[in-house]
């Protein structure tokens, strides 16, 4: 038996893409901030001999520090935009899935580029791009290199030195961050490409969501009621007559088949739940 489900964001937390989107503005303003910051003192070097090495002994810790810091700020406030646009995918799935799908996805921006229909420029550089802030959030702006020697050694902080004060690349990621956050927004909601989501509950335990339009995959969400799992109906067919029993006049009915299908299933960690492809449109 299938009832409504409801199939608006929560008001909070990492249910919510409109926090996702906060955060993702605070972070990149502080990125801003801290890189300005970083050029004026950069352009402030003293000419005069005398003072240099004071000024250097001042500002080295800065020089070295602000310009990596800046990329990983970048990097954090570039995987809010993404994982605010993955929030609107999930919408009408069980709140436990999201959770456990953000960790599966965690810093990898290409993929989550991806699976949010983001598309990146036809030359290459969005995707390279999207690839190094995944290295900057989880090893490069984070910890210190891995050098076995002295030659390595500056080789290693003379290529990081060169890419993290690098500021063309720099702006070149804060136009890509812009546009992901514009996509986001699109994904929340856009009158020229509406959205339209066909939610139930089945049998008190399981739920079905049919989301097409927008900007974001179209694509049926299942999990499975303890019933439907007695009886073995967990294929596209069984789902048709699922709909059709309850609701035969339905919009969603002209889409079995036609997109993408995916289950929500519990895995063997401790309790954590992912999503099973069942059927994967063309």
């Amino acid at each position: 038996m299938e009832k409504d489900r409801r199939i608006s964001s929560r008001s909070y937390g990492v249910h919510n893409a409109s926090q996702w989107l906060k955060e993702g503005r605070q972070l990149r303003a502080s990125a801003q901030a801290l890189r300005e910051k970083f050029l004026e003192v950069e352009t402030s070097f003293p000419m005069n001999l005398e003072e240099q090495q004071a000024y250097l002994t001042k500002q080295v810790d800065f020089l070295e520090g602000a310009p990596r810091a800046s990329w990983l700020l970048m990097g954090y406030s570039t995987e809010m935009f993404l994982k605010a646009a993955l929030v609107n995918l999930y919408q009408g799935c069980d709140g436990e899935l999201f959770d456990d799908e953000i960790r599966r996805f965690g810093h990898k921006y290409l993929m989550l580029a991806s699976e949010i229909n983001f598309e990146v420029d036809g030359e290459g550089i969005d995707a390279l791009l999207l690839e190094k802030l995944s290295k900057v959030v989880t090893d490069t702006g984070r910890y210190p290199h891995s050098a076995q020697n002295i030659e390595e050694h500056v080789a290693q902080d003379n290529q990081r030195r060169n890419f993290f004060w690098n500021s063309e690349k720099f702006l070149n990621c804060l136009d890509l961050n812009k546009r992901i956050e514009e996509y986001a927004h699109k994904a929340m909601g856009d009158t020229d490409f509406p959205t339209f989501i066909y939610a139930k509950t089945i049998d008190d335990d399981g739920y079905l969501v049919v989301r097409v339009g927008g900007w974001l995959p179209n694509r049926l969400t299942f999990r499975a009621s303890s019933l439907m799992k007695e009886m073995g109906g967990r294929d596209a067919e069984f789902i048709r007559e699922l709909i059709e029993r309850n609701n035969p006049s339905t919009w969603a009915l002209h889409y079995i088949g036609k997109i993408s299908v995916f289950e929500d299933v519990d895995t063997n960690r401790k309790g954590r739940r992912q999503l099973k492809c069942r059927y994967k449109a063309p």
